[in-house]
């Protein structure tokens, strides 16, 4: 882009009423050789202009009819007019390429230009060549002698200016022609420069060599105004190496009474660099010996500014664009009497070192230089960053070094504005109204020390004070600083992006509210990592932690920042508005343990204290959601609560539930609850709970409907996780059964026991429960089996169900002594409605399955019951109710047993009801019991023999009918009677070895044939773990009478037998049925008149039978006394 030329009118020098300057310039000093020369240029070029327009003059007479006011080319003259100028000046060679005279109409001026003149061999060497040079003058002066011109215009010319390493400024206006030194050395005053322009003034422009005519020294008192345009400047500075073009300059030389003014407008440009639009101008009022200087620039660089004006050269420690003005004053001495400016700067940085930068939007500055006290007094400061803006006003002392630099400066400010910048995402920035600032600026080696900056504003006020340096390879900083009243948005406004960036970034998204009350905070940084410190306290904070939780609200409390570490203590405050708000805050914590760790992990203690409802609302917000995973709901219980949680919290956005470390403990106290027993009544004086991210757990004594429970909740959290549990213990008492609704029978439990639950609680179905009890210290009675265990022995319970509608008891076992059983329960309306038993083992005589119903009927499908032991009475009489059978088998002796015994067991039926079952699943029986519980067995007709056979008894019988009553007993032998009609016996050995003791050979004879018929059998017996005990039995028929005592061994397949057997019993047998005398003569019933004793023992597959025939001899009153006795049979 062009660079746009500064336009003149901005710098209008001081004027003074206008005069001639005749001669009053005579008698001043002497200039200096530089000063010479440059006057001579313009005196001898006026010189001989001069002479070239009096030699016009002598043709202009001959030549104005035709010239009519036109412009008349003299070029056919030039090379005469170039020889007499040459000699003129002293010049080895001056050539003019053409000349044009104007002659002005009426009384104006009239003009002679030159063109392409070049004048070499000039004195002090060098060629100067003027593409154009131009004057102005009056006709009618020059007709009569008076040449005064009044213009001079130099276009084309090249000018170079040079900036030496000592300071002092050179100009060479000819190729090859020596410096003129227009400017001194640093330190030395502005001598030259007054003496160049008193030179100009007093000699080219006023007089200079004596003499008169046209070449006198009135010559040039008429000129007002010498002109360059065009110009090709070059400037090269040593100081800064820094190397400057102008291709079109323009300058300008006024004179104005006693005023003498000049001005030069240039775009000045460099390799690397933007154009620098300049326009100066200097003024000298040469009445009373001072000169004006003004500078007005666009776009340079502050480092020029500071190698071009001493007082100035503390800005070559900025890197801007700089536009602005100055204006300075400076007595012929060379004395700067003042320096006024006006600084405006882009976007830059203050860079003391290479790699130390701080950076700026933008800054401004107004001020004047006072030489007398060495200061600058502004009058206005303004300095934008990305952290802020300031406005000032104020007095900055310069103290210059030895050599006559600036060496530092020390300000003294009043602030009448200072802003801190929003932070990203607030509407309002920080901002402070008034305050002070006393600070001090080295240059070498730079440093800033900042006594105090105090600031002040409707909000509260700031204060910082200490010293930042630029090392060549770090900033040095200690800083301290300290605030009273800010909100904690204006605090986030003043605290630096990149300080402690996390932290900053979490507290600007999770604070929302609050004002500081004081805070104190310290900057240490030598090259390492800086050493933060910060105390402050503050009040009315408002913070969300957690997103989707309640906000932290009227938050009072104190922060600390010390090393890397950071705590924040809350000595007030609550739980904002939402679910679970009010609980009191108070005693929370918040720390991050290491600030510069990426992303920092920040742990908050939260201690609180309220009611559970809110509570357990508060842990059941997002993303926490402790209540919902666990399938509950906050109104669930109520009470008091006082909580501890630790929470891990990374300080990361977009934070999930997954992210956050969760270890929380909580008391909580007079706790109710109408839920969590599932209508009943729960209540606690006190409960813990702990809480992390895999389980949540609330344990504690309870009470459900008065029943005190030690019981324990826990839901597992994890995407895993099964259902939440309680578990429990409880003592066991008939009034812990009757307060948890246990439906029991009055008389059933007794005592007291220690029981044990699990409580499983699904969120698709209804609860699951397992529950075991030590029977030991109970007592405990079944009515329906006659089983009762007393206190003093051990046993066990467990019932494993659902808590559904109505209630499932899916499994009970229970063991004691003498009873084992496994099944389930049905539960209805409250009450036990029935069992189910998959097993039931009772007192050694049941083991089977059974489903009992309520009222008593019982149903048995398979098992056994064994009466090896016998039978309980309680039991044959089952209980009262009806006993179904099917499948069951019944054990009698080892090897006597009913397979297959099926029907029903009615007490009372009178043989309505009956079962039926096989002996040994061979021969079929049929029963009843009757109402005093016992059992009528009866085998079909002519069975019975099958039956004996059957039961391993005897297999020598055939065809009868067999009745058996069995007794119950309780708990001891088996005992019963039995009945047998029109029964056969065949293929007896015993019988028959009996027969032929007897002699009686046809009896003998008949049990090898058809047998003997007995048309009646029957006796006692008693069986005690499988031995069968025999006891007046007896058996009749026509042709014999048998009666029999002993016991039957079935366990060793041994007999030991013993009675009497009577021959030709229907004869034999009617002595013993005579009344008074039957007894005494013939013995017991199934004896007579003749009978003989007998003995049967040994295995019953070889017996040894043994008969006595004299006691054939003897009657039956006295027959006794020659039998051997079995043992008795148990019972009696």
């Amino acid at each position: 882009m062009k660079a746009k030329r500064l336009q003149d009118s901005t710098i209008v020098p001081a004027r003074a009423p206008r005069a001639r300057l005749r001669g009053r310039l005579r008698g001043r000093a002497r200039p200096g050789p530089g000063a010479a020369f440059c006057g001579f240029c313009l005196r001898e070029v006026c010189s001989a202009l001069t002479k070239l327009v009096t030699a016009a003059v002598i043709l202009a007479a001959g030549l104005m009819l035709l010239l009519q006011d036109g412009t008349l080319s003299l070029a056919r003259i030039a090379p005469e007019v170039s020889r007499l100028v040459a000699g003129r000046l002293g010049a080895d060679d001056v050539r003019v390429g053409d000349m044009s005279l104007t002659l002005g109409a009426g009384e104006g001026p009239a003009g002679l230009t030159l063109s392409n003149v070049r004048i070499g061999g000039l004195a002090g060497g060098g060629t100067l060549e003027v593409p154009r040079m131009a004057t102005g003058f009056s006709m009618a002066d020059s007709l009569r002698g008076r040449i005064r011109p009044r213009t001079l215009d130099l276009d084309g010319i090249g000018l170079k200016l040079r900036r030496g390493a000592d300071g002092a400024l050179h100009l060479v206006a000819a190729d090859g022609a020596a410096p003129v030194r227009i400017w001194p050395p640093a330190g030395s005053g502005g001598g030259d420069m007054q003496a160049f322009l008193r030179a100009v003034s007093g000699g080219a422009l006023g007089g200079g060599r004596g003499g008169s005519g046209a070449g006198g020294p009135l010559m040039l008192d008429a000129l007002e105004q010498v002109r360059f345009g065009q110009v090709a400047l070059r400037f090269e500075d040593a100081r800064t190496g820094a190397r400057w073009r102008a291709d079109d300059a323009g300058a300008r030389l006024l004179r104005d009474g006693d005023f003498l003014s000049g001005s030069v407008n240039a775009v000045l440009r460099r390799a690397g660099a933007a154009p620098v639009p300049v326009l100066a101008s200097v003024s000298r009022n040469t009445r009373i010996g001072r000169t004006r200087y003004q500078l007005r620039f666009e776009n340079a660089r502050p480092a020029d500014l500071a190698g071009q004006v001493a007082v100035l050269d503390w800005l070559s420690v900025i890197d801007a664009p700089v536009s602005g003005a100055l204006a300075a004053e400076v007595a012929d001495d060379g004395t700067l009497l003042s320096l006024a400016g006006r600084l405006q700067m882009g976007q830059g940085a203050v860079t003391p070192l290479p790699g130390r930068r701080f950076g700026f939007d933008g800054a401004g500055a107004y001020f004047t230089w006072d030489p007398d006290r060495s200061a600058f007094d502004v009058t206005r400061l303004r300095l934008d960053t990305a952290y802020g803006a300031l406005t000032a006003r104020g007095t900055v002392l310069v103290e210059r070094s030895a050599a006559g630099g600036v060496a530092s400066l020390t300000g003294q400010l009043a602030l009448s504005d200072l802003t801190l910048a929003a932070n990203p995402g607030r509407d309002a920035p920080l901002r402070f109204t008034a305050g002070e600032a006393l600070a001090r600026v080295t240059l070498d080696p730079f440093r800033i020390e900042l006594g105090r900056l105090a600031v002040r504003g409707d909000a509260g006020s700031a204060e910082v004070s200490g010293k930042i340096a630029a090392l060549p390879d770090r900033w040095q900083l200690a800083l301290d600083a300290s605030a009273e009243g800010l909100e904690i948005g204006q605090v986030l406004a003043g605290w630096p992006e990149t300080a402690l960036r996390n932290v900053r970034r979490f507290v600007s998204n999770r604070v929302s509210e609050g004002r500081v009350r004081r805070l104190d905070a310290f900057l240490r940084a030598d090259g390492g990592r800086p050493e933060v410190g910060l105390d402050l306290a503050f009040d009315g904070g408002r913070a969300r932690l957690v997103d989707g939780m309640p906000p932290l609200v009227g938050a009072a409390g104190r922060a600390q920042l010390v090393g890397d570490r950071f705590d924040l203590v809350l000595e007030q405050g609550r739980s904002g508005p939402g679910a679970g708000a009010g609980l009191d805050l108070a005693g929370s914590r918040f720390a991050i343990a290491d600030v510069r760790q990426d992303p920092p992990l920040g742990r908050a203690t939260v201690t609180g204290r309220g009611g559970i409802p809110q509570m357990l609302a508060l842990i059941d917000n997002p993303p926490l959601r402790l209540l919902s995973r666990a399938g509950l709901d906050a109104g669930l219980a109520r009470g008091r609560v006082a909580a501890r949680a630790v929470l891990d919290i990374p300080l990361i956005d977009g934070l999930r539930a997954d992210d956050i470390g969760i270890g929380a403990t909580a008391t909580l106290t007079d706790v109710a609850s109408d839920t969590l027993a599932r209508g009943r009544p729960l209540r606690a004086d006190r409960l813990t709970l702990t809480a992390d991210r895999e389980t949540l757990r609330v344990e504690g004594p309870v009470t459900v409907s008065g029943v005190p429970v030690q019981a324990a909740f826990r839901r597992d959290l994890g995407p895993d996780a099964g259902p939440a549990e309680v578990r429990g213990t409880l003592d066991v008492t008939a009034e812990t059964a009757a307060g948890l609704g246990i439906p029991l029978p009055p008389g059933t439990l007794g005592g007291r026991g220690a029981g044990s639950f699990v409580l499983t609680l699904p969120t698709d179905r209804a609860p699951v429960f397992q529950a075991d009890v030590a029977l030991g210290g109970l007592s405990l009675a079944i009515p329906a089996l006659g089983w009762r265990k007393a206190a003093a022995s051990d046993g066990r319970l467990t019932l494993r169900g659902a808590l559904s509608d109505p209630p499932r008891v899916d499994r009970i076992a229970l063991s004691g002594p003498g009873l084992t059983l496994e099944g389930s329960l049905d539960l209805a309306a409250g009450r036990l409605a029935g069992a189910s038993l998959d097993r039931l083992r009772l007192g050694g005589w049941l083991d089977a399955p059974v489903r009992w119903r309520a009222g008593g009927d019982v149903a048995i499908r398979g098992g056994r019951i064994d009466l090896r032991r016998g039978l309980p009475a309680t039991a044959a009489a089952g209980g009262g109710g009806r006993i179904a059978l099917d499948g069951t088998e019944v054990v009698i002796a080892d090897r006597i047993r009913l397979t297959g015994l099926s029907g029903t067991l009615a007490p009372g039926a009178a043989g309505a009801d009956r079962f039926r079952a096989r002996v040994n699943g061979a021969a079929p029986v049929s029963g009843v019991i009757a109402d005093d519980g016992q059992i009528y067995l009866q085998s079909d007709e002519g069975g019975g023999g099958a039956v004996l056979a059957a039961a391993g008894l005897n297999r020598n019988v055939q065809g009868g009918t067999l009745r058996v009553t069995v007794a119950p007993g309780e708990g001891g032998p088996l005992t019963g009677g039995f009945s047998m009609q029109d029964a056969r016996l065949v293929n007896a050995p015993v019988m028959a070895q009996m027969l032929s003791g007897l002699s009686v050979i046809g009896l003998a004879e008949r049990l090898a044939g058809p047998g003997i018929l007995f048309r009646d059998a029957q006796g006692r017996f008693a069986i005690d773990r499988g031995r069968v005990h025999v006891r007046d039995a007896r058996a009749v028929g026509a042709s014999l009478g048998v009666t029999v005592d002993g016991v039957y061994d079935t366990n060793a397949d041994a007999l030991d037998l013993g009675g009497v057997v009577s021959p030709v019993y229907m004869l034999n047998g009617m002595v013993q049925r005579l009344a008074g005398i039957g007894a005494l003569l013939g013995g017991r019933p199934g004896e007579g008149l003749l009978g003989a004793n007998f003995r049967v023992t040994g295995r019953a597959a070889a017996p040894q039978v043994s008969v006595n025939p004299l006691s054939l001899l003897t009657p039956g009153a006295t027959r006794g006394l020659f039998q051997s006795r079995s043992r008795a049979a148990p019972g009696g």
